[in-house]
């Protein structure tokens, strides 16, 4: 009997129709069933005896690039073209960046930009610069071919005896590797042939003044190392290793509040009101938009009344929660929309027509956790910026929808802000990664290293609304071991300035629980924080002045707006949109 390898017929298939460049099978089981099981207990992960058992998920600090870094490598031996052998002794006393590259075309732009590093920084004695060919055949002639094809004159070395694996650790080409006088390896990294003229030159310029670069790195890995273990400690819940519940919310009863006095205004029936948009008009004044429902804007007047009711056009099951706004050149208004987790965040134009959805439709993710609508650069046109649940970072969009930029430093961003202008003009982009930590984006979308929140696990982050610098700038929500939230104050360079503890429970609704502005209408600013059992919170920038009053009501809005020249507390309850007007009474001025 003979039997033929299935498998070798459809080889012979595939020989006659020319050359094959990928090859998928697919295996159809049809009524295919898995043996019989165990009831839940065959499922249950055991974990191991030294597992620590977390409340949520904390990634682990980024380990230094190279476990060699801050060491005096082996012995290494490279082949030049012509003359003597380059040795570890050779080359004893100076600063030495050896550049590894293989023969392959996609290469040339990393030999490139280390010959032109090279004659940048010729003439200082103490410093040597070379190419290292990682493929072992490499022949002399071919390394002098390569130098005049690839229009270089760096000198390149040979890797002969495999030290770029072996005495080095490289795994892979182009890389990067600077040591010291001592042989103590200071630089390792996969550089990048666009940026390593500028990054390069002050780390060489620190080892030929002696200091020690390898040792400065390793004390900020040390940093990070013992921040990932505070936030460990706290993801475990501290004292107990069983998930801590977060307790529901309850509602407080109605009280006013201890210093301050508060005189309605306005109010409005709406069916279900939500967040709010203040948009500010350049000669003073300001618009006021609230959400009804999840697909219905409403603008009201200065008193309250129904200006227009924006039935906004979506997809069928979109929904939004949150709005946004800014202004173009000319004063062009534009609006953006999203919810928490949604698939999709929208932008509108003045009247609400809708100009642009991001991301399409059809693009899978984990949903859409935050957005932003700002003009970073400075030239008239807002962008939008979309921040991701789950591995995406943060994306930047056009108007039309078109994707600019991405940026994954922080793969899960759970909050965006925009700074305050800076001396030019420009502002950036702030994003909040699931580890607490804080990402400054650039307008073309490069990112500064993340600023770390020391003992804080924050989520959400917002600017305060406040006219001129102010002793903080940034306030958001962090989570605590027992489950709480705090609200935490960040000056301007993002340090804590203060923090205040939160009612326990979660949130039921999407409110935007932060709001800030001049709301007793001086120079100081006042963050205002809806709690979630419907307290309001009144802090002074400075964190010196604080009053809480209790709503009665679960809030689901609350901003503050100067409307007609009053500024006016404003909240969303039930189905009644109230405005508030604030005031501090003489013998509590005295008291401040």
């Amino acid at each position: 009997m003979c039997w033929k390898d299935p498998t070798a017929a459809l080889a012979d298939q595939l020989r006659g129709g020319g050359e094959v460049s990928e090859v998928s099978l697919v295996v159809d089981y049809r009524d295919a069933r898995f043996a019989a099981v165990g009831g839940a207990e065959a499922f249950a992960l055991e974990a191991p005896k030294d597992a620590k058992k977390v409340r949520y998920f904390v990634l682990p600090p980024a380990p230094p690039p190279s476990k060699l870094l801050g060491q005096k490598v082996g012995e290494f031996k490279f082949q030049p073209a012509a003359g003597a052998d380059v040795t570890r002794e050779s080359l004893a006393g100076k600063v030495v960046v050896l550049a590894f590259f293989s023969d392959d075309a996609r290469h040339k732009p990393h030999l490139q930009a280390i010959d032109a590093l090279a004659k940048k920084l010729s003439g200082r004695e103490k410093l040597v610069v070379y190419g290292v060919c990682a493929d072992a055949g490499a022949t002399p002639e071919r390394l002098k071919k390569l130098g005049e094809e690839w229009q270089v004159t760096v000198p390149l070395l040979r890797d002969g005896e495999k030290a770029g694996g072996e005495t080095f650790g490289i795994t892979q080409v182009p890389a990067l590797v600077v040591l010291d006088g001592e042989a103590t390896m200071h630089v390792f990294d996969v550089f990048d042939p666009t940026t390593i003229a500028e990054q390069l030159p002050p780390a060489i310029e620190r080892l030929l003044k002696g200091e020690n670069l390898a040792g400065d790195l390793l004390k900020q890995v040390q940093v990070e190392h013992d921040s990932y273990e505070q936030q460990l400690a706290t993801a475990a819940a501290a004292k107990s290793s069983t998930v801590v519940p977060v307790p529901a919310a309850v509602t407080a009863e109605r009280t006013e509040p201890r210093k301050l006095q508060l005189e309605r205004r306005w109010a409005a029936t709406l069916a279900a009101p939500g967040n709010f948009c203040v948009a500010e008009k350049a000669g003073g004044g300001a618009q006021l938009f609230v959400c009804e429902g999840f697909r219905t804007v409403v603008e009201l007047s200065n008193t309250g009344e129904v200006v227009a009711r924006h039935e906004l056009v979506l997809p069928e099951k979109a929904a939004i929660s949150n709005l946004l706004t800014a202004e173009g050149a000319q004063g062009k208004r534009f609006f953006a929309a999203s919810a928490h987790l949604a698939p999709q965040a929208f932008v509108f134009d003045a009247a609400w027509k809708p100009i642009a959805a991001y991301p399409p439709a059809d693009e899978k993710h984990e949903g859409v956790r935050d957005i932003a609508l700002a003009d970073l650069g400075g030239d008239g046109t807002p962008e939008l910026y979309v921040g991701f649940w789950s591995l995406l970072g943060v994306h930047a969009v056009n108007l039309e929808g078109k994707q600019l930029w991405t940026n994954r430093t922080v793969p899960t961003a759970l909050a965006l802000a925009v700074t305050p202008k800076n001396d030019i003009g420009l502002r950036e982009l702030l994003a909040v990664g699931d580890r607490g930590q804080v990402v400054r984006l650039h307008q073309f979308g490069d990112a500064d290293k993340p600023i770390e929140l020391p003992g804080r696990a924050q989520y959400s982050l917002i600017t305060g609304r406040f006219q001129g610098e102010r002793p903080t700038t940034y306030c958001g929500l962090a989570y605590q071991a027992d489950g709480r939230m705090t609200a935490v104050a960040l000056e301007k360079e993002l340090k804590e300035a203060w923090s205040f503890p939160l009612a326990p429970g979660a949130y039921e609704n999407q409110i935007e629980p932060i709001t800030s502005g001049h709301l007793l209408g001086d120079a100081t600013g006042y963050w205002v924080l809806a709690g979630p059992d419907g307290a309001v919170c009144v802090i002074s920038d400075d964190g010196a002045f604080v009053d809480v009053f209790n709503y009665g009501e679960r809030l689901s809005g609350i901003t503050v707006a100067t409307l007609d020249k009053e500024p006016l507390l404003i909240v969303s309850a039930g189905k009644k949109v109230e405005a508030w007007r604030v005031t501090l009474p003489k013998e509590e001025k005295k008291k401040q």
